[in-house]
């Protein structure tokens, strides 16, 4: 009567045999930005054959191990809020042995950026001339005048970056988004992205009293219209890409409101709904600087609303010349398919 249990015993040991022989381990340290230990970071890695998902949480010296894990190469990564985006791609791994994997953090790009765009920006406003002084130039009635091409300072792009708390469902998705390389992007496909006020290529602002239009050169070029007759926003909006503006002065600032967005764009690599309100605060304190100030709020994708601040650069010598995205569209030949 006591075989059967010796021999379900034996099996249970060949089983646990056999996948200690076929497994393996990811093993290293967090650390930050200053190769301080990091805790309580959660790593994790995906089977590039299989798609199945291992998480492991750095302990209080900043140490993890993803262990258990089959035989093939796997995507390590980290996606953090205070941090950009860790991903390191084809680590391998071979029954009984542990591949080391040492993971530093580095400091948020600024203006919700990828690190490849922040490099370009900076490249860009390295060698530019500082803006030109002089009092803020103001409208016929007396109303400070925004008009005038705008390139983002230097010290905006450097700066820390502020990101949303997402939701968890919201999390999900900007953790698909950067593991295959943000290829769906709108923009690589010449579609539209959200109004703004962020010039990271020149953007032309052209101000009357009861209207202010800007003329970006993103990766595709848009028009929008912030209404300043004070109407107010009409019910039973239609979603539309770009959203209804309507810009109410307090003071030197102009309040611009802009609702009805569809969930289609993205808020640089993050998702956002429908619901999503944006409110940009503007003041244009002398001839040469112009001060953003935005506010995202989205109850259905973030916890909690959150802020940005930028300040944008007069550039007289620039233009925003006429760019037709589908006509030499060549970004989608370089993203990940797979």
């Amino acid at each position: 009567m006591r075989l059967p249990k010796i021999v379900g015993a034996f099996c249970c040991c060949l089983a646990a045999l056999g996948q200690t022989e076929t497994a393996g381990s990811v093993a290293g340290s967090v650390l930050d930005p200053a190769r301080a230990a990091l805790a309580g970071v959660t790593v994790e890695a995906r089977n590039t054959q299989t798609g199945t998902d291992y998480k492991a949480v750095s302990s209080p010296a900043g140490k993890y191990t993803l262990a258990q894990l089959p035989s093939g190469k796997y995507d390590v990564f980290v996606i953090h809020s205070n941090y950009r985006p860790f991903v390191r791609r084809g680590v391998e791994v071979i029954a009984g042995q542990s591949a080391p994997l040492e993971i530093q953090l580095s400091s948020n790009a600024g203006l919700l950026g990828t690190l490849g765009e922040m490099q370009a920006f900076a490249e860009i406003l390295a060698n530019r001339p500082p803006p030109p002084q002089g009092p803020t130039p103001r409208t016929p009635d007396g109303k400070p005048d925004f008009s005038g091409v705008w390139l983002v300072s230097p010290s905006s792009v450097k700066g820390p970056a502020r990101q949303p708390d997402l939701l968890p469902w919201a999390r999900a998705v900007y953790r698909e988004r950067v593991l295959s390389d943000y290829k769906d992007k709108p923009s690589a496909r010449c579609l539209p992205e959200l109004p703004g006020f962020l010039a990271r290529w020149p953007i032309r602002i052209v101000q009357s009293p009861k209207i202010l239009v800007t003329l970006r050169m993103d990766d595709v070029i848009s028009a929008h219209q912030v209404y300043l007759d004070g109407r107010s926003v009409p019910k039973d909006l239609e979603p539309t890409w770009q959203g209804y503006s309507i810009g109410k002065w307090e003071g030197d600032t102009l309040v611009v409101e802009t609702v009805g967005l569809n969930d289609k764009t993205w808020l640089n690599m993050f998702p956002h709904t429908s619901q999503l309100h944006i409110i940009d605060r503007l003041r244009r304190p002398d001839l040469g600087h112009l001060e953003v100030e935005t506010t995202y709020d989205d109850p259905e994708s973030f916890q909690a609303p959150f802020q940005t601040k930028i300040v944008n650069l007069l550039a007289p010598d620039e233009e925003v010349e006429e760019y037709v995205c589908s006509e030499n569209n060549q970004y989608t030949e370089h993203v990940r398919t797979n």
